[in-house]
């Protein structure tokens, strides 16, 4: 009961940052290259979804790796996608959104570039304010990987300061 109380405490303590102003989150550059399409439009472009399952952007939500868990926005002008490989030693979290009426390429989110530890399973708020995920990042400052722990960080509302992610629940 007591680990019940420090979440739900740390949960209104932390969804303090309530004002409507965007964070300016900016996505780790990529190599350039020619082969990604100009895309416009809701879903990358791509046919809205009906109530038959298919493959959504087979070929410009890919990397080479498992692709999975994807997270769109509410206003649907940024997308965030997990990947991972095989054996689940790598696994990371990509962002593309919508700058000038175009789709930018996806890239790796900032928050996720550090490869000793692997990020996944990207989920947003239903206001689209925070941004959750897991990771293995170490809680305690230290290097050593984790297990999963979840993590969120405020898209909206916060200074740039308060944006970075922070684990949820008691440590």
């Amino acid at each position: 009961m007591r680990g019940a109380w420090r979440v739900a405490a740390s949960l209104s303590i932390l969804a303090s940052c309530a004002s409507q102003a965007r964070a300016q989150v900016e996505p780790v550059p990529a190599p350039a290259t020619d082969s990604f399409p100009v895309l416009v439009g809701p879903y990358l472009g791509q046919k809205p979804p009906g109530t038959t399952a298919e493959l959504f952007a087979p070929e410009i939500v890919r990397t080479g790796l498992n692709t999975r868990d994807i997270a769109i926005t509410p206003d649907g002008t940024e997308l965030y996608f997990s990947t991972n490989d095989d054996d689940h030693t790598y696994s990371t979290i990509y962002v593309t959104r919508i700058v000038d009426g175009t789709w930018t390429e996806p890239q790796i989110a900032p928050f996720a570039t550090d490869t000793r530890y692997r990020f996944g399973e990207p989920f947003l708020s239903p206001e689209g304010a925070r941004l959750y995920f897991v990771s293995t990042r170490p809680v305690d400052g230290s290097e050593v990987p984790n297990d999963y722990d979840l993590w969120f960080m405020e898209r909206v509302g916060c200074p740039p300061e308060s944006r970075g992610p922070r684990q949820l629940g008691p440590q």
